[in-house]
Protein backbone atom coordinates (compact mmCIF):
# COMPACT_ATOMS: atom_id res chain seq x y z
CA UNK A 1 0.00 0.00 0.00
CA UNK A 2 2.75 2.52 0.85
CA UNK A 3 4.17 2.08 -2.71
CA UNK A 4 0.81 2.58 -4.11
CA UNK A 5 0.21 5.38 -2.58
CA UNK A 6 3.41 7.29 -2.75
CA UNK A 7 3.26 7.17 -5.87
CA UNK A 8 -0.47 8.66 -6.32
CA UNK A 9 0.98 11.61 -3.84
CA UNK A 10 3.62 12.16 -7.05
CA UNK A 11 0.52 12.13 -9.84
CA UNK A 12 -1.86 14.08 -7.28
CA UNK A 13 0.67 16.75 -7.09
CA UNK A 14 1.22 17.10 -10.58
CA UNK A 15 -2.21 15.85 -12.45
CA UNK A 16 -3.71 18.59 -10.03
CA UNK A 17 -1.62 20.92 -12.18
CA UNK A 18 -4.25 23.21 -11.79
CA UNK A 19 -2.07 25.95 -10.57
CA UNK A 20 -4.37 29.22 -9.14
CA UNK A 21 -2.28 32.01 -7.55
CA UNK A 22 -1.71 35.20 -6.73
CA UNK A 23 0.53 37.22 -8.53
CA UNK A 24 3.01 40.00 -9.55
CA UNK A 25 2.92 41.68 -13.17
CA UNK A 26 4.74 40.48 -15.37
CA UNK A 27 5.89 44.27 -16.35
CA UNK A 28 8.95 43.40 -14.00
CA UNK A 29 11.96 43.11 -15.40
CA UNK A 30 13.91 41.93 -12.79
CA UNK A 31 12.74 38.59 -11.06
CA UNK A 32 13.76 39.93 -7.12
CA UNK A 33 12.42 43.60 -7.68
CA UNK A 34 9.15 44.25 -6.34
CA UNK A 35 6.41 45.38 -9.41
CA UNK A 36 4.31 48.61 -9.21
CA UNK A 37 2.60 47.48 -6.85
CA UNK A 38 5.24 46.80 -4.43
CA UNK A 39 4.51 43.37 -4.43
CA UNK A 40 7.24 40.59 -5.53
CA UNK A 41 5.56 36.71 -6.80
CA UNK A 42 7.24 33.55 -5.19
CA UNK A 43 6.94 31.00 -7.48
CA UNK A 44 7.01 27.08 -6.69
CA UNK A 45 10.16 25.60 -8.65
CA UNK A 46 10.72 22.31 -6.81
CA UNK A 47 9.12 19.71 -4.28
CA UNK A 48 10.68 16.93 -3.15
CA UNK A 49 9.31 13.66 -0.97
CA UNK A 50 10.68 11.41 1.03
CA UNK A 51 8.47 8.20 1.37
CA UNK A 52 8.33 6.04 4.48
CA UNK A 53 9.81 3.51 2.75
CA UNK A 54 13.00 5.19 1.86
CA UNK A 55 11.87 6.17 -1.34
CA UNK A 56 12.40 9.76 -3.20
CA UNK A 57 10.73 11.79 -5.73
CA UNK A 58 10.59 15.06 -7.00
CA UNK A 59 8.79 17.16 -9.25
CA UNK A 60 10.49 20.15 -11.36
CA UNK A 61 8.34 23.12 -12.38
CA UNK A 62 9.73 25.33 -15.04
CA UNK A 63 7.84 29.12 -16.23
CA UNK A 64 8.55 31.03 -18.93
CA UNK A 65 9.50 34.83 -18.76
CA UNK A 66 6.33 35.92 -18.64
CA UNK A 67 5.49 33.46 -15.89
CA UNK A 68 3.10 30.99 -17.38
CA UNK A 69 3.76 27.32 -16.63
CA UNK A 70 5.67 25.47 -19.22
CA UNK A 71 7.40 22.36 -17.77
CA UNK A 72 7.38 19.78 -15.38
CA UNK A 73 9.60 16.78 -14.86
CA UNK A 74 8.87 14.12 -12.55
CA UNK A 75 11.34 12.04 -10.91
CA UNK A 76 11.65 8.89 -8.83
CA UNK A 77 14.97 7.86 -6.96
CA UNK A 78 16.51 10.37 -8.93
CA UNK A 79 15.63 8.97 -12.44
CA UNK A 80 12.59 11.18 -14.82
CA UNK A 81 9.50 9.05 -14.79
CA UNK A 82 7.08 11.74 -16.51
CA UNK A 83 7.54 14.86 -18.22
CA UNK A 84 4.52 17.32 -18.65
CA UNK A 85 4.95 20.10 -21.42
CA UNK A 86 2.00 22.70 -21.51
CA UNK A 87 0.09 25.13 -23.90
CA UNK A 88 -1.18 28.51 -22.64
CA UNK A 89 -3.37 31.57 -23.16
CA UNK A 90 -1.69 34.84 -23.89
CA UNK A 91 -3.30 35.89 -20.13
CA UNK A 92 -1.78 32.40 -19.09
CA UNK A 93 -4.89 29.60 -18.93
CA UNK A 94 -3.77 26.18 -19.56
CA UNK A 95 -5.10 24.87 -22.58
CA UNK A 96 -3.48 22.03 -23.20
CA UNK A 97 -0.62 19.29 -21.45
CA UNK A 98 1.53 17.20 -22.98
CA UNK A 99 2.54 13.93 -21.20
CA UNK A 100 5.40 11.53 -22.22
CA UNK A 101 5.45 8.53 -19.66
CA UNK A 102 8.40 6.61 -21.20
CA UNK A 103 11.17 9.04 -22.25
CA UNK A 104 10.97 8.39 -25.78
CA UNK A 105 10.15 11.88 -26.82
CA UNK A 106 6.78 10.79 -27.79
CA UNK A 107 3.73 12.03 -26.67
CA UNK A 108 1.90 9.06 -24.77
CA UNK A 109 -1.39 11.14 -23.49
CA UNK A 110 -2.60 14.83 -23.63
CA UNK A 111 -5.10 16.71 -21.47
CA UNK A 112 -7.65 19.37 -22.58
CA UNK A 113 -8.52 22.32 -20.04
CA UNK A 114 -12.30 23.97 -19.94
CA UNK A 115 -12.95 27.07 -17.49
CA UNK A 116 -16.50 26.77 -16.62
CA UNK A 117 -17.22 30.41 -16.29
CA UNK A 118 -13.76 31.40 -18.07
CA UNK A 119 -11.73 31.88 -15.15
CA UNK A 120 -12.01 28.63 -12.79
CA UNK A 121 -11.13 25.56 -14.06
CA UNK A 122 -13.87 22.97 -14.31
CA UNK A 123 -13.14 20.17 -16.60
CA UNK A 124 -9.99 18.51 -17.58
CA UNK A 125 -10.07 15.73 -20.05
CA UNK A 126 -7.41 13.02 -21.14
CA UNK A 127 -6.78 12.19 -24.85
CA UNK A 128 -5.18 8.70 -25.04
CA UNK A 129 -2.79 7.78 -28.44
CA UNK A 130 -5.81 6.88 -30.25
CA UNK A 131 -6.46 10.36 -29.89
CA UNK A 132 -10.01 9.32 -28.34
CA UNK A 133 -11.00 10.85 -24.51
CA UNK A 134 -11.07 8.05 -22.15
CA UNK A 135 -10.75 10.02 -18.32
CA UNK A 136 -12.50 13.15 -17.37
CA UNK A 137 -11.90 15.58 -14.23
CA UNK A 138 -14.52 17.34 -12.85
CA UNK A 139 -14.65 20.46 -10.22
CA UNK A 140 -17.32 21.13 -7.69
CA UNK A 141 -17.36 24.44 -6.84
CA UNK A 142 -18.47 26.54 -3.56
CA UNK A 143 -18.66 30.25 -4.08
CA UNK A 144 -14.99 30.28 -5.72
CA UNK A 145 -13.49 27.62 -3.87
CA UNK A 146 -13.08 24.37 -5.70
CA UNK A 147 -14.18 21.58 -3.34
CA UNK A 148 -13.97 18.20 -4.81
CA UNK A 149 -12.58 17.01 -7.86
CA UNK A 150 -13.69 13.21 -9.54
CA UNK A 151 -11.95 11.58 -11.92
CA UNK A 152 -14.62 9.32 -14.57
CA UNK A 153 -13.59 6.69 -16.72
CA UNK A 154 -15.59 7.49 -19.64
CA UNK A 155 -15.95 5.68 -23.27
CA UNK A 156 -13.28 6.40 -25.74
CA UNK A 157 -14.64 9.54 -28.05
CA UNK A 158 -13.71 11.86 -30.01
CA UNK A 159 -15.06 15.40 -28.62
CA UNK A 160 -15.43 17.06 -25.65
CA UNK A 161 -19.46 17.04 -26.87
CA UNK A 162 -19.68 13.70 -26.68
CA UNK A 163 -18.58 12.66 -23.27
CA UNK A 164 -21.22 11.22 -21.14
CA UNK A 165 -20.09 11.86 -17.56
CA UNK A 166 -23.21 10.66 -16.41
CA UNK A 167 -22.26 6.68 -17.37
CA UNK A 168 -18.43 7.45 -16.38
CA UNK A 169 -17.23 5.11 -13.44
CA UNK A 170 -15.65 6.85 -10.92
CA UNK A 171 -11.98 5.78 -10.38
CA UNK A 172 -10.48 9.13 -7.79
CA UNK A 173 -12.43 11.61 -5.78
CA UNK A 174 -10.70 14.13 -3.94
CA UNK A 175 -12.38 16.33 -1.56
CA UNK A 176 -10.57 19.85 -0.39
CA UNK A 177 -10.77 21.43 3.02
CA UNK A 178 -9.62 25.05 3.35
CA UNK A 179 -9.01 27.77 5.90
CA UNK A 180 -9.01 31.13 5.11
CA UNK A 181 -8.82 30.64 1.48
CA UNK A 182 -5.88 28.19 1.92
CA UNK A 183 -5.42 24.24 1.15
CA UNK A 184 -5.04 22.69 4.16
CA UNK A 185 -6.17 18.96 3.76
CA UNK A 186 -6.67 16.80 0.49
CA UNK A 187 -9.10 13.70 1.47
CA UNK A 188 -8.21 10.80 -1.46
CA UNK A 189 -10.70 8.02 -2.70
CA UNK A 190 -8.18 6.35 -4.56
CA UNK A 191 -9.91 3.49 -5.83
CA UNK A 192 -13.21 5.05 -6.56
CA UNK A 193 -14.78 2.76 -3.60
CA UNK A 194 -16.52 5.78 -1.95
CA UNK A 195 -13.89 5.28 0.94
CA UNK A 196 -10.98 8.01 1.67
CA UNK A 197 -8.25 5.92 2.03
CA UNK A 198 -5.34 8.68 2.11
CA UNK A 199 -4.96 12.05 3.46
CA UNK A 200 -2.80 15.13 2.37
CA UNK A 201 -1.69 17.37 4.96
CA UNK A 202 -0.98 21.07 4.26
CA UNK A 203 1.01 23.26 6.42
CA UNK A 204 2.23 27.04 5.33
CA UNK A 205 5.18 29.19 6.14
CA UNK A 206 4.26 32.74 7.74
CA UNK A 207 4.37 34.30 4.13
CA UNK A 208 1.96 31.62 2.19
CA UNK A 209 4.70 29.76 0.63
CA UNK A 210 3.38 25.89 1.36
CA UNK A 211 5.88 24.08 3.98
CA UNK A 212 4.70 20.55 4.21
CA UNK A 213 2.08 18.15 3.30
CA UNK A 214 2.17 15.24 4.79
CA UNK A 215 0.67 12.02 3.08
CA UNK A 216 -1.06 9.40 5.60
CA UNK A 217 -2.64 6.03 4.94
CA UNK A 218 -5.93 5.23 6.55
CA UNK A 219 -4.59 1.75 7.04
CA UNK A 220 -0.73 2.16 7.32
CA UNK A 221 -0.12 5.26 8.81
CA UNK A 222 2.48 7.93 7.42
CA UNK A 223 3.42 7.42 3.34
CA UNK A 224 5.77 10.28 2.44
CA UNK A 225 6.35 13.97 3.58
CA UNK A 226 7.00 16.67 1.15
CA UNK A 227 9.01 19.78 1.39
CA UNK A 228 9.06 22.73 -1.58
CA UNK A 229 11.16 25.30 -2.89
CA UNK A 230 10.36 28.89 -4.04
CA UNK A 231 11.65 31.57 -6.65
CA UNK A 232 10.94 35.20 -6.73
CA UNK A 233 9.83 36.08 -10.64
CA UNK A 234 6.64 36.34 -12.57
CA UNK A 235 3.89 34.06 -11.82
CA UNK A 236 0.46 34.82 -14.08
CA UNK A 237 -2.63 34.29 -11.45
CA UNK A 238 -4.77 32.59 -14.34
CA UNK A 239 -3.69 28.84 -14.37
CA UNK A 240 -6.55 27.13 -13.08
CA UNK A 241 -8.65 27.05 -9.40
CA UNK A 242 -8.09 27.37 -5.92
CA UNK A 243 -6.51 23.81 -5.55
CA UNK A 244 -3.20 24.58 -6.06
CA UNK A 245 -3.23 28.65 -5.22
CA UNK A 246 0.31 27.93 -3.15
CA UNK A 247 2.04 27.41 -6.69
CA UNK A 248 2.47 31.67 -6.73
CA UNK A 249 1.89 33.52 -3.76
CA UNK A 250 2.60 37.43 -3.05
CA UNK A 251 5.16 37.78 -0.61
CA UNK A 252 4.59 41.77 -0.07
Amino acid sequence: MKSSAYKLLIIGCLAIVLFACSSSSDDDDNDSAPNANNTVSQRLVQSTSQGADGSTGSIATEYSEQGHIQRQTFRTDGDVTTVFTFETTDTGQLIRRSQDTDQDGEENFSSLYVYGNGTDLSRVYRVGSNSLIDLVEVFEFEDSLAVSRTTLDVDNVATIDEVDESTGVVVNRRDFTYVNGQLTVNRVDSDGDSEFDLTETYTYNPDGTLATVQLDSAVDGAVSTSSFVYEQGPCVPNFANSVTGYFCVVTR
